[in-house]
């Protein structure tokens, strides 16, 4: 890891330690921590901010419903959930659109912030759903040599794709991880709601179906 990282990684634990224990307890008592260890979003939070600067030119970002999950490649009920939450949303399309950032928690999940890290530059070679599915889903994990196995498995360029990891794909998560403690998250998956008034209200997974409209 290099030096600025390092500084990068303090700065998010320091903003998040005091609700570590707290996390630690859900994480492991709850199917999905969620929105249960965040008490709501600031006031006064915009829909932009929700989905952040970096997604805003995502298609999935400009429908009039949009799911914001805040997740973690090494989170268990993440990897639980990602499929039903992308079948509820897929079954309310058009009108509902599904947007993923990225909160690894660096403390329980190093392996987290390189996952992450890897599907978005695969997200500019145009295949981030292909490997953010592995990720969630194949029995290999993600270890640095899985990584490269799915890298490899995608044929994507990974001369581009380690440039892009150490530049572009590293800003994404990092804006990604930012924007996450401004809207007060401290647990994964934890899922937002935009309305097309401009609102957005926390949802719980096990409140998903009923919360997207049909």
């Amino acid at each position: 890891m290099q030096k600025e990282d390092v500084y990068f990684s303090a700065s998010i634990l320091c903003a998040v330690i005091a609700g570590c224990a707290v996390f630690s307890t859900l994480h492991h008592s709850q199917a999905s921590a969620g929105p249960g260890a965040v008490e709501a979003v600031p006031d006064g939070t915009t829909r932009a901010q929700v989905i952040g600067r970096t997604h805003q030119a995502d298609a999935q970002a400009h429908r009039p419903y949009v799911l914001v999950e805040f997740g973690d490649y090494q989170c268990p009920p993440c990897r639980a959930e990602y499929r039903s939450i992308e079948r509820l949303v897929a079954a309310r399309q058009p009108k509902v659109g599904l947007v993923f950032r990225h909160y690894p928690l660096l403390q329980i999940h190093p392996a987290a912030f390189p996952a992450a890290l890897y599907a978005e530059a695969a997200r500019e070679q145009g295949k981030f759903g292909q490997m953010h599915d592995l990720l969630y889903s194949d029995a290999a994990g993600v270890g640095s040599e899985a990584l490269e196995g799915y890298a490899t498995r995608l044929h994507l360029n990974t001369t581009a794709l380690h440039q892009s990891i150490q530049t572009t794909a590293k800003a994404r998560v990092r804006a990604d991880m930012s924007d996450a403690l401004a809207l007060r998250v401290s647990a994964t998956p934890t899922l937002i709601l935009c309305e097309p008034d401009g609102k957005v209200r926390l949802v719980h997974f096990q409140e998903l179906e009923q919360a997207l409209p049909r």
